[in-house]
C-alpha cells in the first residue's frame, strides 16, 4: 500500500528535480543533463523514496512510543526517517534544489512582491520629487 504511494509520489518529485536541473544547465526543461549528475540524481530518488515510505509508515502507526528494554521509548522509525532526512536535505542541497542553496548558487530567483507599504512610501517619494 505504501510502496505504490511513495513511488508516485518520488515519480512527480524527481520528474520536477529533473526539469528543475534541466532547466537551469540548459535552458530548457526537457534539456540533457549531464552524465556525471545521473548518479546523484539516483541517489536523490532513493533517498526520497525511503524518506516517503518511511513517513507514510510513522504517520500510519497508532502510536510513536514502544515498549523497549528499559520502558517506553520513541519508536525506532523516527530515527531512521530523521537520518534518510538529513542525507535527502544534503544531497538536495549540494545540488541547489533547496530554496536558500539555489539563491547562493545563483540557480533560483526569488520575485519579491512589493508590499502596501513599498508601495506607499514609492508614492509619497514620487510626490516629493514632482515638487
Amino acid at each position: 500500500m505504501f510502496k505504490k504511494k511513495a513511488e508516485r509520489q518520488t515519480k512527480a518529485f524527481m520528474k520536477s528535480a529533473r526539469a528543475f536541473l534541466a532547466t537551469k544547465l540548459t535552458g530548457n526543461p526537457d534539456g540533457e543533463i549531464p552524465a556525471e549528475l545521473e548518479l546523484n540524481l539516483i541517489l536523490l530518488e532513493s533517498y526520497y523514496k525511503t524518506f516517503i515510505m518511511l513517513d507514510l509508515e510513522i504517520n500510519a502507526l497508532d502510536t510513536l512510543v514502544i515498549n523497549g528494554k528499559y520502558g517506553p521509548q520513541p519508536n525506532s522509525l523516527l530515527t531512521i526517517r530523521d537520518r534518510s532526512c538529513v542525507r535527502l536535505e544534503s544531497l538536495m542541497k549540494s545540488m541547489g534544489l533547496t530554496l536558500k542553496s539555489g539563491q547562493q548558487m545563483g540557480a533560483t530567483e526569488i520575485k519579491k512582491e512589493e508590499s502596501p507599504l513599498d508601495l506607499y512610501l514609492k508614492s509619497q517619494n514620487q510626490k516629493i520629487e514632482k515638487r
